[in-house]
């Protein structure tokens, strides 16, 4: 684990930096390393995200909520992720997932309130 970790945290960085090639190398190295874990692929949707391959990002974030389904912070950026593709009713209903997850957090107080209409 602390390999993957060090290759999350220098892809990470990279993103920092700018350099998206090297940030997607890192994830993707991190990836390799523990293919059963959700950072990695929470990463790599992270960096395509920031590369504007949106549709890969999905995929990534996808595969990321495959490994690990109660991690509600999974499920929001996926909602971000579905939106920002033009993907609203999914992305509402990646949002209501994540809100069910957390329903405490105050992230999600307006949503209980007043539901988001599509």
């Amino acid at each position: 684990p602390l390999l993957a970790d060090i290759r999350l945290n220098s892809s990470q960085l990279a993103v920092e930096r700018g350099e998206l090639g090297s940030a997607l190398d890192h994830a993707v190295q991190a990836r390799d390393l523990e293919p059963w874990a959700s950072s990695p692929y929470l990463q790599l949707a992270l960096v395509d995200e920031q590369r504007g391959d949106l549709d890969r990002a999905r995929s990534w974030i996808r595969e990321a909520i495959d490994r690990d389904e109660t991690n509600w912070q999974l499920w929001l950026v996926a909602a971000r992720l579905e939106t920002k593709s033009g993907a609203v009713r999914a992305g509402l209903s990646n949002l209501r997932q994540a809100a069910a997850l957390n329903p405490r957090s105050r992230l999600f107080e307006r949503l209980a309130e007043k539901p988001p209409q599509p």
